[in-house]
C-alpha cells in the first residue's frame, strides 16, 4: 500500500517515472475495459491512449476509491465519450 501512496505523490508532482509505473501497472488491463466498450482494437487503443493523457495531464485522483478503480472510472468515462462522437459522426452521415 506504502507504494501506491509513493506512485500517486509522484503522478501529482508529475514524475515521468511514476506515470511509466502508473501506465505499466493498469495498460494492459484497461485496453481490455476500452475494447469490452468499443467492440474494436483499434479504438480501444485510441481511448486508453487518451484516457492516460487526460490523467496524467489532470490527475485528480481523491482518494475516495482505490486507485485501479479510479482509473478505470476514467477508462469507461473516455470510452462512453468515445462512442458518443462515433454516434454523431454516424448520424451525420446519414442524413
Amino acid at each position: 500500500m506504502e507504494n501506491e501512496i509513493e506512485l500517486i505523490k509522484g503522478c501529482r508532482a508529475g514524475k515521468d517515472s511514476a506515470r511509466k509505473e502508473l501506465y505499466t501497472l493498469y495498460s494492459r488491463q484497461m485496453l481490455a475495459v476500452c475494447f469490452r466498450y468499443t467492440g474494436d482494437m483499434e479504438a480501444a487503443h485510441d481511448v486508453l491512449h487518451d484516457g492516460f493523457i487526460k490523467i496524467f495531464t489532470n490527475f485528480s485522483f481523491r482518494g475516495e476509491a482505490s486507485l485501479g478503480t479510479w482509473v478505470t472510472r476514467v477508462m469507461v468515462t473516455q470510452a462512453l465519450d468515445y462512442l458518443r462522437r462515433q454516434k454523431r459522426v454516424s448520424q451525420l452521415e446519414v442524413h
